[in-house]
């Protein structure tokens, strides 16, 4: 955390700068403002603006806020200390297998202890919160910052898969635990968390096998946890940089979900491209594809 900004009562202001002084802090004149003061050993800048507004930066800030702002000026407790609690680890989701249209995608993503307060500020949660487009902003800052592997199963490696397996979770089991072996063996992680979707053996069993040694938890509505909700992001960006690329390769839109529009779509699609190429853009073993694929 390396701002914090708050508003002051005048009161407060007067208290403020005499602390301050007395705390060893220089002072200089502020635009606008009633003061700057700023300490190198504490690594604090504070500057305080003629509309009572209170600004914080620097190393220093959280231990400057925690320990003296919030108990001696706000008396209050707002600042967010989850990250003292926070357990660094791979966090690991999936995105695109409730939708018909588009590849699967699951991701593991390594949050360090260090990196919490940075993409907590920058807002990142559970991606079924954001709009698309953030999510698109938010996956480019976690990929370029983060350790990060994605597995993208597009529609037809998708169809096989799934003719082979027979069953979407033992796919899911299969995929995540190739991700999280990719991305342990090139972190510290010692610890990942996975957002449960199936009975936690499946997913053991296939880390069993691949030789992965890691601690593994598995449990529902882990978005809650921001390494699992930068994971959540980038599969989910993942998935919808798939369904663009098909969209755009058809030049057609292909709606999200299993709705009612989806429907229209697949028909649609059907009807320019014929039966066999829906296996090229949809996952068939939905039931959004049974009245194509049972035609003769």
């Amino acid at each position: 955390m390396n701002s914090y900004t708050c508003a002051v009562s005048e009161k407060e202001i007067q208290k403020i700068k005499t602390d301050l002084g007395e705390k060893g802090f220089e002072f200089k004149d502020l635009p606008y403002g009633f003061f700057q003061a700023f300490h190198k050993t504490l690594a604090v800048n504070l500057s305080l603006y003629h509309s009572k507004k209170c600004v914080v930066q620097g190393k220093g800030t959280e231990d400057f806020v925690r320990f003296y702002l919030e108990p001696e000026i706000l008396k209050t407790f707002a600042l967010d200390y989850a990250h003292l609690e926070y357990e660094e680890k791979i966090g690991m989701d999936e995105s695109g297998k409730g939708d018909f249209f588009g590849p699967l995608a699951v991701a593991s993503v390594f949050l360090p202890k260090a990196c919490f307060n940075e993409f907590k500020e920058a807002g990142v949660m559970d991606n079924k919160k954001i709009h698309d487009k953030k999510i698109l902003i938010l996956d480019a800052m976690i990929q370029k910052k983060l350790p990060c592997k994605t597995i993208v199963v597009g529609p037809e490696k998708y169809n096989t898969l799934y003719e082979r397996f027979r069953n979407l979770n033992i796919m899911l089991a299969w995929a995540h635990a190739a991700a999280l072996r990719d991305l342990s063996s090139v972190c510290s992680a010692k610890k990942a968390l996975l957002d449960q979707f199936a009975a936690p053996y499946l997913v053991e069993s296939k880390l069993e096998k691949m030789g992965v040694s890691i601690t593994l938890e598995q449990k529902t509505h882990a978005e809650s946890d921001l390494a699992v909700a930068c994971a959540s992001i980038v599969a989910r960006a993942s998935f919808l940089k798939g369904l663009k690329t098909l969209s755009e390769k058809f030049s057609m839109e292909f709606p999200k979900g299993a709705g009612a529009p989806v429907n229209k779509t697949a028909k649609n699609f059907v009807n320019q491209f014929g039966r066999e190429a829906l296996k090229s853009v949809a996952k068939i073993h939905f039931r959004n594809a049974t009245p194509f694929m049972n035609t003769h």
